[in-house]
């Protein structure tokens, strides 16, 4: 598949993988403005978190396309929206992929950005704007946390929260030695991905090579419905 794109596009892939990380991924918990949810996700591509899981409990995923900027189509996004609260499902499959979930509040018993245990995989849970997140996430969580401010207005944009998180999680990963790089399978499979967003019809591609080498072409190495929507 590489022979179909230049050599730039594949050190640019290259170098995007490399800063791709699942130790942490973003939830966001029934956001209502469509800004505030593209600018979240564009975001989280900026910083390299590739997984992103946005519940829809009262509001309707709704992207806006001149703050995304595409940034989405670069991300694993799961939705949750099957039921009228949706947030238990979004936590379990958390949970048996083996990430703590941290749920931001301004609780007295929460825990700074610097203080926060991060050797685990860590889901970090954003709520909506007007309410925050839901009683449910704040009595599941495995933790809490707060971002310290010292003026009068007691919240930040989420958007902002969200970035602040994301830039000030990456550097200590980095400065604390954790582990936090894609393994090799996940290396692969985000970077096949990759591949599919650059290059024109896809799928019917990937089975033509398929079946030039003699594999069945009906059986996708990662189907798109399987990879880049499905994380459960």
């Amino acid at each position: 598949m590489l022979e179909f794109i230049n050599e730039g596009r594949r050190d640019l892939l290259e170098k995007v993988i490399s800063g791709r990380t699942r130790h942490f991924t973003l939830v966001m918990e029934n956001f209502h403005h469509p800004h505030n949810i593209s600018a979240t996700i564009r975001s989280s591509e900026c910083f390299g978190w590739q997984d992103v899981h946005i519940v829809e409990n009262e509001v309707e995923y709704e992207r806006n396309p001149r703050v995304n900027k595409g940034a989405d189509k670069w991300l694993n996004i799961q939705h949750y929206s099957s039921k009228i609260f949706n947030t238990p499902d979004c936590f379990e499959v958390l949970k048996r992929k083996g990430f703590q979930v941290v749920v931001t509040s301004p609780h007295k018993s929460s825990v700074g950005l610097r203080e926060l245990d991060i050797t685990r995989k860590t889901a970090i849970v954003l709520g909506s704007e007007s309410i925050g997140v839901s009683d449910y996430a704040l009595e599941h969580a495995d933790a809490l946390l707060r971002i310290e401010t010292v003026g009068f207005t007691e919240s930040l944009n989420v958007s902002v929260t969200a970035g602040i998180i994301m830039e000030t999680l990456n550097h200590r990963v980095r400065e604390e030695n954790i582990a936090w790089q894609l393994s090799d399978f996940d290396r692969e499979e985000v970077f096949f991905y990759f591949l599919e967003q650059l290059l024109e019809n896809c799928p019917a591609l990937e089975s033509r090579l398929l079946a030039d080498n003699g594999l069945n072409p009906s059986q996708r190495v990662y189907p798109h419905e399987g990879f880049a929507h499905k994380y459960a």
